[in-house]
C-alpha cells in the first residue's frame, strides 16, 4: 500500500496517496502570463517560429531567458522581435530593405493589457503571415 507524507499537512491521510503525490486533482486556476502564451503559441503549428535564445540578460530583470526571432512583414520589411520569458519585456525593431539595412529604432515595453507600442509590434510581427 503506497503511503504519502505531506510536510505542510502532517495529519492528512489521502485516499489515494500516489495520486496526491503526483498532484492529480490539483487545478492551477491562474493563467500563464500573456508573453508565455504568445511564445508557446507561435513556437508550434501553424506558425513554427524559430525562436532562438539570446545569451545576454534582460535589460529589465537581468534574467537570461530572452528569446528572439526574425519575421518578414513584407518583401521589403522584416522585424526583429525579442521577448523575455521572465518579465515579459518585448523589444521590436523593423528593418527596411535587407540590402541597405535601414532600421528603425527599437522600441521596448512590457505592458500587455492594454498593449504598449512594443508589445503591439511584437504581436503584429509574429502573427503576420509571411
Amino acid at each position: 500500500m503506497p503511503w504519502a507524507f505531506l510536510p505542510g499537512r502532517p495529519g492528512y491521510v489521502p485516499d489515494d496517496p500516489l495520486a496526491e503525490a503526483l498532484g492529480a486533482g490539483r487545478m492551477n486556476r491562474r493563467a500563464s502570463p500573456p508573453w508565455i502564451r504568445l511564445f508557446q503559441l507561435t513556437s508550434g503549428y501553424p506558425w513554427w517560429l524559430p525562436w532562438r535564445h539570446v545569451g545576454r540578460g534582460c535589460p529589465a530583470c537581468g534574467q537570461r531567458v530572452t528569446f528572439a526571432v526574425w519575421t518578414r512583414l513584407s518583401s521589403e520589411r522584416h522585424a526583429y522581435s525579442a521577448l523575455c520569458l521572465a518579465c515579459g519585456l518585448a523589444t521590436s525593431e523593423y528593418v527596411h530593405s535587407r540590402k541597405r539595412r535601414l532600421s528603425e529604432s527599437p522600441v521596448s515595453g512590457s505592458e500587455w493589457n492594454p498593449a504598449c507600442v512594443a508589445v503591439a509590434r511584437v504581436r503584429r510581427a509574429v502573427f503576420t503571415p509571411p
